[in-house]
């Protein structure tokens, strides 16, 4: 299986959007070790967890040397469905694992964001009510509605928001490039005139690049939503998420918002 990725940097934003762009990951700072009779309790938190989140928690042991303890005698809150906040503890009962009071153990704790996946039936039956013509209407309507409605209400609208202000940035240059183009035609200033016919060209060019900026992205929205939405037919919603990905992001280097494109085949 191969798969193609890439990223699209818009070279033109007026406006900067600020949704979805900073979430916080959750994550366990360094736990708390306390040695009871034979067994190691460990405390722990895990920050920046959303209300109903599941987690999955693992624990890594190993020696002084950094080979690998079997640590099966757990209990508390490590397994599935772990849910995120303060107070969590873990009791390894080390004896029964045939570990020695004399040797140094490192405790690493892993977080994994518990996954709960839906059975083939209902994903086959909320995606075979899909229809193209709404689609390509909602994609019309605002480019990355239809993506939205394909993964599941995904922030896709982002791409329609930046076309609209493409679209309004070309009008404001537009009529600002006419009003420069009056103002050279009503001077008989040499000066003036070519100050006025250099601003003129310069407002022309960028409202011209931002007119193919915003049709660049509907048509490339109506071109993902047709080949995605084929795909529907005959793939589950999962089968699905592995062909065509569109992801927003955020480029630290440059601070502006993003488009991931990945595509797997």
């Amino acid at each position: 299986m191969s798969k193609i990725s890439a990223s699209i940097l818009p070279f033109l934003l007026l406006f900067q959007l600020k949704c979805c762009l900073a979430q916080e990951i959750p994550t366990i700072p360094k736990p708390l070790l306390e040695l009871q009779g034979e067994n190691l309790v460990i405390k722990y938190d895990i920050l920046n967890s959303k209300p109903g989140e599941k987690y999955t928690i693992k624990l890594d042991v190993t020696d002084s040397k950094g080979s690998i303890i079997n640590s099966q005698s757990l209990s508390g809150d490590i397994g599935d469905s772990i849910g995120g906040g303060n107070g969590k503890k873990i009791i390894w009962h080390y004896t029964s694992d045939n570990v020695k009071d004399e040797v140094q153990v490192y405790i690493t704790i892993i977080l994994e964001k518990h996954l709960v996946k839906a059975a083939p039936e209902e994903i086959y039956k909320a995606v075979k009510h899909y229809s193209l013509g709404s689609l390509l209407l909602q994609s019309i309507a605002l480019p990355g509605l239809g993506l939205s409605k394909i993964h599941n209400n995904g922030p896709y609208w982002i791409m329609g928001i930046a076309g609209y202000g493409l679209i309004t940035t070309s009008i404001i240059f537009k009529s600002s490039s006419n009003t420069s183009y009056d103002n050279f035609l009503n001077t008989n200033n040499p000066v003036e005139e070519d100050y006025y016919i250099k601003k003129y060209q310069n407002q022309k060019s960028v409202s011209t690049i931002c007119i193919i900026g915003a049709s660049t992205i509907w048509v490339a929205d109506l071109i993902i939503v047709l080949s995605a939405s084929s795909k529907l037919k005959y793939t589950s919603k999962s089968e699905h998420y592995n062909k065509l990905l569109i992801i927003p992001d955020y480029n630290l280097t440059y601070k502006a918002p993003i488009l991931n494109f990945n595509y797997t085949f």
